[in-house]
């Protein structure tokens, strides 16, 4: 099986068209509690609002100014079955006058696997007491994997 780093294309000929979110109210959530892998049971719903200077595409990943996974309906149910037990969804408010953005949600991945092969792997640390693992390449130990199709890193979170 290949794995592969979910992130945005800006290399992709059409990314100026494509729709970007700001955050209007983050509520009583914490922004960076879904940079871990732990399940989020207090979750109030965040509202975005589309920023309509930056372009006219809804992408199935919609960019956001917090850098969190907003995913499409489309995403949802085409990739239900192969993540369901590794991810939660968290709803999400997008504010538009055109178009409907009901069903949207945040996808935070709460599976992890402690796949990095250090060995092999070209990464850093960062941050004042070096707590921030910055990965370049990665790979992962076979040996390790379970099938997920997707997963955070362990260490990486």
């Amino acid at each position: 099986m290949k794995y592969y780093k979910m992130m945005y294309n800006y290399n992709h000929n059409d990314v100026d068209n494509w729709y970007s979110c700001d955050l209007v109210d983050i509520k009583n959530n914490d922004e960076y509690a879904l940079l871990e892998s732990k399940p989020i049971t207090n979750w109030q719903t965040p509202s975005f609002e589309i920023d309509k200077n930056e372009g006219d595409i809804l992408t199935d990943l919609i960019h956001n100014d917090c850098g969190w996974r907003i995913v499409s309906p489309k995403f949802i149910n085409l990739m239900q079955d192969l993540i369901k037990d590794c991810v939660q969804y968290l709803d999400v408010e997008i504010k538009s006058q055109e178009i409907n953005y009901y069903d949207c949600k945040i996808m935070h991945v709460i599976k992890s696997l402690e796949a990095l092969d250090y060995e092999h792997s070209v990464y850093t640390y960062m941050g004042d007491n070096n707590e921030y693992l910055s990965i370049t390449k990665a790979v992962l130990k076979k040996s390790k994997l379970d099938g997920s199709h997707i997963f955070r890193i362990k260490d990486d979170e």
